[in-house]
């Protein structure tokens, strides 16, 4: 939306998905507005982003129909909260102190957290890394990193 305050537009575009809500094969299951965004974890900039049901994804392009069968066994497009969609992660080596569950991770959390270790700056407004390690401020060397 090129106006993300323009109310009545929003009520237009979330009545134009209201049918396709009700119908479990379009493959979209909630429209999410900006307090639910920011609760996930999104920007709270966002009025609006489309939820897929399990087993459907958002593809980039304006054509073609709405939904159909995927071969794609990771996409887009899904809410993070589902824990379904969750993974292992899993850290080992020099400076690594924590051991044990670290509850849940957002996935925008690994590459800081990684960056942190290779001494390598990400762009700002990057999520903070995790707090693994009193001793992960010290990157690795050019031997660590396999640059011999």
């Amino acid at each position: 939306m090129k106006d993300p305050t323009d109310g009545a537009l929003l009520d237009t575009v979330r009545g134009l998905f209201a049918p396709l809500l009700a119908a479990p094969e379009s493959g979209l299951q909630a429209t999410l507005g900006a307090r639910e965004i920011a609760a996930r974890g999104g920007s709270a900039e966002s009025p609006l982003v489309l939820d897929a049901r399990a087993g459907f994804n958002f593809e980039t392009g304006a054509d073609g129909e709405w939904s159909g069968p995927t071969a794609l066994r990771g996409a887009h497009g899904h809410s993070p909260d589902r824990e379904a969609l969750y993974a292992s992660l899993i850290l080992a080596g020099r400076g690594v102190r924590v051991r044990g569950d670290l509850g849940h991770v957002a996935m925008t959390a690994v590459a800081p957290t990684v960056a942190r270790v290779l001494g390598v700056s990400l762009a700002e407004g990057a999520d903070a890394p995790l707090e693994i390690s009193a001793t992960m401020t010290t990157p690795l060397t050019e031997v660590e990193r396999g640059r011999s």
